[in-house]
């Protein structure tokens, strides 16, 4: 009897993807539509900075005069340690004769962004870091003098002095694979200019992607209402007597 049997084996697809200008990203992903809950997996939430606390963050930015900085941490849910028996066909370029036992989470399992939540929370708290009990995705130091927000794989820093986020910064990227942002500042589907009164935010670049996503081949109309059933007057009084 092998290790397998009475397991079941999961199918792994390529995806290619094309982020930005001569930027192609292909990741190796598992069909996490065929898991079942209670089997394959038994949690799946991850909790995400919210607006309200990410604003408050920003605040402090500006009336404390923190340094301010934004990273990406790259293939973030690959980090996460697989707990159950999770196998799955190798993928067709490979030439394996065989079933690979995964380890650590791919792209498409549905406990992917969990563990990978508790990965990173591990790894904070072992440099530090505290979680705050009224919102799990922001971490401080002892005296509050450097703060860290997450919103899945993109982290933002504030503190009261650079040195203090640049040794933080200098840990992550003994960990992991982090792309630290300079030129412009961006978190999450946001990016924001600081200025010498103000922190501007601005989602156009998001709404200009999801319009393109989207709207792209939309055919322009005076009015959405459908105007080719006629309605006798009888009826017209009656959906509408007043």
């Amino acid at each position: 009897m092998t290790k397998t049997e009475g397991k079941k084996i999961r199918v792994s697809k390529w995806v290619f993807k094309t982020k930005e200008v001569r930027y192609h990203k292909p990741r190796l992903v598992v069909r996490g539509c065929h898991q079942e809950p209670g089997i394959d997996y038994e949690d799946t939430y991850s909790p995400v900075l919210k607006s309200v606390p990410m604003r408050a963050l920003f605040g402090m930015v500006q009336s404390e005069g923190y340094t301010l900085q934004t990273f990406y941490i790259k293939t973030a849910f690959i980090y996460g340690q697989v707990e159950e028996s999770a196998y799955m066909y190798p993928p067709e370029v490979l030439s394996i004769d065989g079933i690979c036992r995964l380890k650590k989470c791919l792209y498409g399992m549905r406990q992917a962004p969990q563990r990978w939540n508790v990965w990173i929370t591990d790894f904070l708290k072992s440099k530090g870091l505290y979680q705050l009990k009224s919102e799990p995705c922001i971490f401080k130091n002892c005296d509050g003098s450097l703060i860290l927000g997450l919103y899945m794989d993109d982290g933002l820093v504030i503190g009261k002095n650079h040195k203090g986020i640049e040794e933080l910064l200098e840990n992550l990227q003994e960990e992991f694979e982090i792309r630290i942002q300079v030129n412009s500042l961006k978190f999450h589907v946001m990016e924001f200019v600081r200025t010498e009164n103000c922190v501007h935010m601005n989602y156009a670049k998001t709404v200009n992607q999801l319009f393109k996503d989207n709207m792209s081949e939309a055919k322009a109309v005076s009015t959405p209402a459908v105007d080719t059933v006629d309605k006798d007057e009888t009826e017209i009084n009656r959906v509408f007597p007043y």
